[in-house]
């Protein structure tokens, strides 16, 4: 996932558990109380409705159900229009469905839904929007929805219009353009595959080094993959998961699996996930060139916080907890977090820079969610079926403290070579 927003919190990410029972942070005309428990990992996210104070929504989890959900960016999409964005009640909009912010549904979801037919019906008698000003931060996503059967969905809005695919044979989702086309892409890599060609003899011709061109064991390793696109593009990552996958999972001809286990499918993900990961510094803004919407998001920000009241108005400060309002863990005592030199536009160039800050492994019939970190590779495991009887909602940073030895801050092990 390249998620982040907060310039304020490094990481600005962590796993959270909501125990069944909890009340919903999301917008609203109807605010849920869970009828599943969840465990996901969720982003920092400043909310202008909000005071500019963050708060951590989620943006992949499991519930106790077996039923996952992963946000993905995907700044095609559009939602519908509430005819007053103001977040409250009594906002003017006469439509009787329930409204949630769209960076609110993944929790809004696992809470409510134990299977893919529960999210499709919600979905139809749910409306979706935009948070206060979020269009200025230009983000906005699509979702993939696995359940314990093993179907796989992917859905979003288009012009206003809930459109969902099914992607249960497929497996592979990245970001922009929308899925549709990255399906039909496919078509474009054809000549991709598993087996090391071969060269006719009727094409080859004697030369000083031997037959020319080379073939069969004298062609380097790879050669069958050669045209697989490499760079980091959400286009070129779909297209080397979904080849790199099918050629992991399938013997080939008849489809047999190759995968014999749960162990060995997971060992086949975890390398095909390491080929798409992002490292940081490989995607940045250059902040040399000045931002042509600097002057008319600091504006808003400054007719933002005047409204508030915020307690500077010129040094523009807002203040908020360190990681959340429920009770359960927390970084030790509380930091005040300075939001007042941050612009909006400080926000947008967060979000398009990044690196692949955590990976997910979901196993919804075992109910074991599997993260790791960019700052640690080594696979940390949730049962999320344990969550059933969980009483407290709780917030765990994926990062350790600056004081931590940085060994074992990265998840290195060590091996006695004595014992």
């Amino acid at each position: 996932m390249e998620f982040e927003f907060s310039p304020v919190l490094n990481p600005a990410y962590a796993l959270q558990t909501y125990p069944k029972g909890s009340l919903q942070f999301s917008r609203p005309s109807d605010k849920p109380k869970n009828d599943f428990a969840f465990a996901a990992i969720g982003v920092e996210i400043p909310i202008p409705g909000h005071h500019f104070v963050p708060y951590i929504t989620a943006t992949e989890g499991m519930n106790t159900e077996g039923l996952t959900i992963s946000l993905q960016l995907l700044r095609a999409a559009e939602y519908e229009q509430a005819k007053n964005n103001s977040g409250g009640e009594g906002d003017g909009d006469s439509d009787a469905r329930p409204t949630v912010y769209w960076v609110d549904l993944v929790a809004y979801l696992l809470g409510t839904c134990g299977s893919w037919e529960d999210v499709a019906s919600r979905l139809e008698n749910l409306k979706v929007i935009d948070p206060p000003v979020w269009n200025v931060l230009d983000a906005r996503a699509h979702w993939i929805v696995t359940d314990a059967s093993g179907s796989q969905h992917v859905f979003t809005w288009l012009k206003g219009k809930l459109v969902v695919w099914d992607n249960s044979e497929v497996g592979v989702t990245t970001n922009d353009p929308p899925l549709d086309w990255h399906l039909q892409n496919l078509a474009n890599f054809v000549n991709v595959s598993p087996f090391k060609p071969s060269v006719p003899e009727w094409v080859q011709s004697d030369s000083a080094v031997g037959p020319v061109p080379f073939s069969g064991k004298k062609l380097p390793n790879g050669m069958n993959l050669l045209g697989l696109p490499g760079d980091f593009t959400p286009a070129g990552r779909f297209v080397r998961m979904y080849f790199l996958s099918k050629f992991a999972e399938t013997e080939g001809t008849g489809g047999a699996s190759r995968l014999g286990s749960v162990y060995e499918g997971i060992e086949a993900v975890q390398n095909i996930l390491n080929s798409v990961g992002i490292p940081r510094g490989s995607l940045r803004v250059d902040h040399s060139k000045k931002n042509s919407e600097e002057s008319s998001l600091d504006v808003l920000v400054g007719q933002t916080e005047e409204k508030k009241g915020s307690e500077d108005a010129s040094g523009k400060r807002l203040r908020g907890s360190s990681v959340s309002s429920d009770s359960g863990t927390t970084e030790e005592g509380e930091e005040e977090m300075q939001w007042g030199s941050l612009k909006i536009h400080d926000l947008y160039n967060r979000l398009e820079e990044g690196e692949t800050q955590w990976t997910v492994l979901k196993l919804p019939k075992e109910g074991k969610f599997l993260f790791r970190t960019y700052q640690n590779a080594q696979w940390r495991m949730i049962d999320v079926k344990a969550l059933a009887e969980a009483k407290q909602k709780k917030t765990f940073r994926l990062f350790a403290s600056k004081n931590t030895d940085p060994f074992e801050q990265l998840g290195v092990q060590t091996v006695s070579l004595t014992a």
